[in-house]
């Protein structure tokens, strides 16, 4: 008798948990994309700063002061 209460119980506390997953995944999906074009001109200007051949440019047009 208290093994069909159990499981009751747990796929009703499961249910909430479950949404609230559903739910951050899409926000933090949602966040990410909006994100991408500064993460892409991030990597961009980081490879602009590290990269041995283009520290030759940024010297000689003056841009990294």
């Amino acid at each position: 008798m208290l093994q069909p209460v159990l499981l009751a119980l747990t796929v009703v506390g499961f249910i909430p948990m479950w949404l609230a997953s559903l739910a951050s995944s899409r926000q933090m999906y949602r966040w990410w994309r909006s994100m991408t074009p500064n993460e892409r001109m991030r990597g961009y200007v980081f490879g602009l700063f590290t990269q041995r051949e283009y520290a030759k440019e940024i010297r000689a047009f003056g841009l990294a002061k």
